[in-house]
């Protein structure tokens, strides 16, 4: 099963970089069945890139007779798009918004969208999803 730890050859993103840049961020994520990135960028020549479209992308370049990477082939962030790319030498910046205390935000006691009684908008409540994840081993869950 192919893995991002396979993309070896830093060539391989610098040819992604450069089709990115000849067919510009909407054919290119188009023609690899990626979306825009939201969190996590690779940045190169003062420009920054959809991360993990550029390392899927990569691993078609280095492994041509296997094809690009889909997005349903691996998961992307800095964990695991960004530390591979570190690896090979790129810079990657991360867009992270802190998520303020009860305590920190204006008008204390207030719920984050307001304190009107009508239901939140979904555009503006936090698109955050939190995951517990136990070691089953160690919990009784």
């Amino acid at each position: 099963m192919p893995s991002l730890s396979d993309i070896t050859d830093r060539s391989s993103v610098v040819r992604a970089l450069a089709e990115y840049d000849r067919i510009g961020q909407e054919e290119f994520l188009a023609k690899y069945g990626f979306r825009a990135a939201r969190v996590c960028y690779l940045v190169h020549d003062g420009k920054r890139y959809d991360s993990k479209a550029l390392l899927g992308a990569a691993y078609g370049f280095q492994f041509p007779a296997e094809g690009p990477l889909r997005p349903a082939d691996f998961s992307g962030g800095d964990a695991t798009v960004g530390r591979v790319l570190a690896r090979l030498g790129f810079k990657v910046e991360t867009d992270i918004e802190p998520v303020p205390l009860p305590d920190q935000r204006d008008g204390a006691g207030e719920s984050e969208v307001g304190a009107s009684s009508a239901p939140p908008d979904p555009a503006v409540v936090s698109s955050r999803t939190w995951i517990f994840q136990a070691n089953p081993n160690v919990f009784d869950i």
